[in-house]
């Protein structure tokens, strides 16, 4: 994933310092809902967010003299050797706009918008691809994919995609498959893998 995210960083992003004023760190945020938060060796400390900011300062007016110390949420950031797991399961966690990027010594190298990391998945399935969808429920089996690729091959269509899903149920998978063929032509296949045995969707 190095090469990949490298592509994805927004490097040098708009940040805050640890015991920087509120006040001045919202001036900061007229055009962002969050912004990392370093101290003065670039070690990265978490996010500040502006709405729970400024609703601190409608509750208490003096807040915005205050620290921007006391409003960080600690997201945790990902590294350039983080597996795809690893980033996925970060971004189910994070309430945050983008994904902090640190190195092994938790200096921040800049920060990947959540909707970049979006579109790397758009692309992996192929949706920026034309083509036309197949989806199969299969029991996880062996050699059960190996002989839907081999049916699709011998239709002499292209794979453009194949995402594999577990469904957590019964040892059931489900395939989406988007191929480079008409859709009469996927039609017919459809019907052939059928009587095949597959569970066409």
């Amino acid at each position: 994933m190095r090469n990949i995210l490298k592509n994805l960083i927004i490097e040098n992003p708009t940040v805050v310092k640890k015991g920087e004023n509120l006040n001045e760190a919202l001036k900061k945020m007229k055009e962002y809902n969050n912004i990392p938060v370093i101290d003065e060796n670039n070690k990265y400390f978490g996010v500040i967010s502006k709405v729970p900011s400024y609703e601190a300062i409608f509750e208490n007016e003096n807040a915005k003299n205050s620290t921007v110390d006391n409003f960080l949420m600690e997201y945790t950031p990902v590294t350039l050797d983080d597996t795809l797991d690893e980033i996925i399961a970060k971004l189910k966690e994070t309430r945050c706009l983008f994904l902090p990027v640190v190195n092994e010594d938790n200096e921040l190298l800049g920060i990947i918008p959540n909707k970049k990391m979006l579109n790397l998945f758009s692309n992996s399935i192929g949706s920026e691809n034309k083509g036309e969808n197949l989806v199969v429920v299969y029991r996880d089996m062996k050699g059960v994919l190996s002989k839907l690729t081999t049916k699709l091959y011998k239709e002499n269509v292209s794979i453009i995609s194949m995402t594999i899903v577990n469904l957590k149920v019964m040892n059931l998978k489900k395939v989406f498959c988007k191929v480079d063929a008409e859709s009469e032509k996927v039609e017919e296949i459809k019907e052939k893998l059928k009587k095949n045995g597959f569970n066409v969707q």
